[in-house]
């Protein structure tokens, strides 16, 4: 899935949470599957998003360029209302991973 993301400032934690949510409950209306997950942070496996190398609460955007069975995918108002104090960026600044 190709997608942008979704900055929210270090001290909106909560507002990174609802807004995957949110995502979470619009991605079920639209395909069905009662048990699917907008998205899950793939260090902790845990919903809400996570934090990028400055601390920047960072969640998929649900919307384009996010095609689901051939059509672009657009942003419900529900989920757009709940990013208001967000960015929408091409790319995050994932931590460095140290090995």
């Amino acid at each position: 899935m190709s997608t942008k993301f979704v900055k929210f400032p270090p001290e909106k934690e909560a507002d990174a949470i609802a807004y995957e949510a949110e995502c979470t409950a619009q991605l079920r209306l639209l395909t069905g599957e009662v048990d699917g997950r907008w998205y899950v942070n793939p260090v902790t496996g845990a919903p809400g998003g996570r934090p990028d190398r400055n601390g920047n609460w960072t969640v998929a955007l649900y919307g384009p360029p996010w095609v689901w069975n051939v059509a672009e995918v657009e942003e419900p108002a529900s989920c757009a209302l709940l990013r208001a104090d967000a960015v929408v960026v091409d790319f995050p600044e994932w931590p460095v991973e140290e090995e």
